[in-house]
């Protein structure tokens, strides 16, 4: 007999089965969920403080109903034997999967606490108006409610999924973290900024401030007062800020090629970049001396990345060129696209493409573009260093001038060359030193120099 009536109720709640008071027998799952999930999005609480109130959902306040839960422990046992018996003889009360999210409730706290007058400060502390040491800023007393009791109302609301009213009286509090708490914790906090943290990398050191020092530190407040610490998160944003004056991406290298695959010459060289391989081993020893009391020294490690190859389509003919040569004839071609050069003899590359930087995109210093012929040579020239010019760079090697001011010459002074270096001239084509000795020879009176993009 019990038999066939678990068999009855498979998969659905056993008679005399309750949630939160409201009978679920004979439901399934999903109409279960369904039926608790509507009477939790209606109930309504209401804070009273004295004369005022505020209302809110059990959501608004910070309630979350694990309904999918609440609906398996409601339909568990349901065509097996022994529950069946159960359900028999006595109701069973399933109680609701309920939950505080604690970051919702705060909030519905606070605007309990905003009812009852102005809520207690807490003495913290912050660094002085001279940047020079942490100070404090005491605390101050307010009036608060009992958040214990507003949380375990709540909590038996959410339990009958009903609502209600919640009544608490406003009382004088002291803050949680008083003016003497602070005074131990900025003791500690100012001792963790009086080392001194020097970086270095590619060439180039940072020290930190007594300020980028101080927003490192971080105070937690706890039963027994307030801790200042040193928070490596903070670290290492600053780390990474410098990280990022060192680490380079790598330029692809291009390869043209014509519409059948075939490799017609590289068109642009690639160029490795760096990675910085240290970055938390340096975090993790600011923070160690810092807290120590100490100062820290350290250097940014870097590694190389090789830099990717990739292919462009250009067309086979001569008119992939951007001048059209007689046989044996030399020629330079400048793309300022590429931020290349290229010597060549007829159609042949006979040296490059080298990386090269040149003018701005417009404007004054901009590069000048079109079809020129090399007009005059110097091994050494000191240029601008005149009136009227905003630069001057002595000894400049290896010019060859193709058009008024504008030359081909050495730059011993650029650290980097080629595509997204981030350098630029004043209009002259500028190359490492070996490479412009190299085109100086290349070129002669007359010789062609094509710039275009």
């Amino acid at each position: 007999m019990v038999g066939g009536y678990a068999q009855a109720h498979d998969d659905v709640a056993l008679p005399g089965t309750t949630i939160a008071g409201c009978d679920v027998s004979g439901l399934d799952h999903d109409q279960i969920v369904g039926l608790i999930s509507n009477r939790f999005n209606d109930a309504r609480v209401t804070i009273r403080v004295g004369e005022s109130s505020q209302t809110a959902t059990l959501a608004q306040a910070g309630v979350v109903l694990d309904a999918d839960a609440t609906a398996r422990a409601a339909v568990d046992g349901a065509g097996s034997f022994g529950p069946t018996l159960r359900s028999i003889i006595g109701p069973r009360e399933v109680i609701p999967a309920v939950a505080l999210d604690e970051d919702v409730f705060a909030g519905f706290l606070a605007s309990a606490q905003a009812l009852a007058g102005t809520a207690p400060v807490p003495a913290r502390i912050q660094l002085s108006a001279d940047g020079t040491a942490f100070e404090v800023v005491p605390d101050s007393s307010g009036t608060g409610v009992d958040g214990a009791a507003i949380r375990a109302s709540l909590t038996t609301s959410a339990r009958s999924l009903s609502g209600g009213d919640i009544t608490v009286a406003a009382a004088p509090q002291e803050a949680p973290t008083t003016t003497s708490h602070a005074e131990a914790a900025v003791t500690e906090a100012n001792a963790l900024i009086v080392g001194g943290v020097t970086l270095t990398g590619a060439g180039s050191s940072w020290t930190a401030t007594t300020a980028e020092k101080a927003s490192w530190v971080t105070t937690t407040a706890t039963d027994e007062g307030m801790t200042a610490r040193i928070d490596p998160a903070r670290v290492r944003a600053w780390v990474d800020s410098h990280r990022a004056e060192v680490d380079r991406a790598p330029v692809d290298a291009i390869t043209n090629v014509d519409a059948a695959g075939n490799d017609l010459g590289l068109a642009r060289p690639g160029r490795p970049g760096t990675r910085t391989t240290n970055a938390q081993e340096i975090v993790d020893g600011i923070a160690s001396a810092l807290s120590a009391g100490t100062d820290y020294s350290g250097a940014l490690a870097s590694e190389p990345v090789a830099p990717s190859t990739r292919t462009r389509t250009v067309p086979s003919g001569p008119e992939r060129f951007a001048y059209r040569a007689a046989d044996g004839e030399k020629w330079v071609d400048v793309n300022l696209t590429d931020d290349t050069m290229t010597a060549y003899v007829g159609t042949t590359a006979v040296h490059g493409p080298v990386s090269i930087n040149h003018g701005e995109e417009s404007g004054e210093w901009a590069t000048e573009l079109g079809t020129h012929h090399v007009y005059l040579k110097n091994e050494s020239q000191d240029l601008g260093c005149t009136p009227g010019f905003p630069y001057c760079q002595k000894g400049v090697p290896w010019i060859a001038y193709w058009d008024g001011n504008f030359a081909i010459h050495g730059a011993p002074w650029v650290s980097e060359f080629g595509y997204n270096s981030g350098q630029t001239s004043h209009g002259c084509i500028n190359a490492p030193v070996e490479e412009a000795h190299w085109f100086y020879d290349f070129v002669e009176i007359g010789t062609t120099v094509v710039t275009h993009e």
